[in-house]
């Protein structure tokens, strides 16, 4: 998260806006606000909206929102690809060109992201590390073994970059 907050903020992005899959605050959304203030960005509270994690509802419709309330945002990160995908097509609807009049971050990592135009950038998470992961813990649990510690359960996530940012 810091590292895709970075590149935009590189980019010479400060109003930086959001999009979440629930109204409620969601780990993603304090990674991002966090990353955010590290790189001393402030996300006006008003620039983060939430509706459903699709493409029409959190992606087209919340950027639709955030664009009207807040036209001046010149960069955004949604909790998912699919969202990020959706804001794409509801970018071309405003007129904006990505990544030039808006630049677009998901995190996931699909290989979805590849097949639109342009082609997205994401936060990938290793899903094989994951699930291995998860094998692992539940193998130990049912042999009762003791099970990883916190810190032996961590999966770094890496910013993917293509078109979009």
């Amino acid at each position: 998260m810091r590292e895709a907050v970075a590149h935009l903020v590189s980019r010479g992005h400060r109003r930086i806006g959001m999009l979440d899959g629930n109204p409620a605050p969601t780990v993603r959304r304090r990674w991002f606000l966090r990353a955010a203030a590290e790189c001393g960005v402030s996300v006006h509270p008003g620039r983060i909206t939430a509706d459903a994690p699709s493409v029409d509802g959190g992606g087209g419709a919340a950027l639709a929102a955030l664009l009207t309330a807040h036209p001046d945002v010149t960069a955004l990160f949604a909790v998912n690809d699919v969202m990020a995908i959706g804001a794409l097509r509801e970018a071309r609807r405003f007129g904006l060109r990505v990544p030039a009049g808006l630049a677009v971050v998901g995190f996931d990592g699909l290989a979805l992201g590849t097949l639109v135009e342009p082609e997205l950038s994401s936060v990938a998470i290793d899903t094989r590390a994951v699930g291995a992961l998860a094998v692992e813990q539940a193998a130990r649990l049912v042999t009762g073994d003791a099970p990883l510690e916190p810190a032996e359960l961590i999966v770094r996530a890496r910013l993917h970059l293509r078109e979009s940012a």
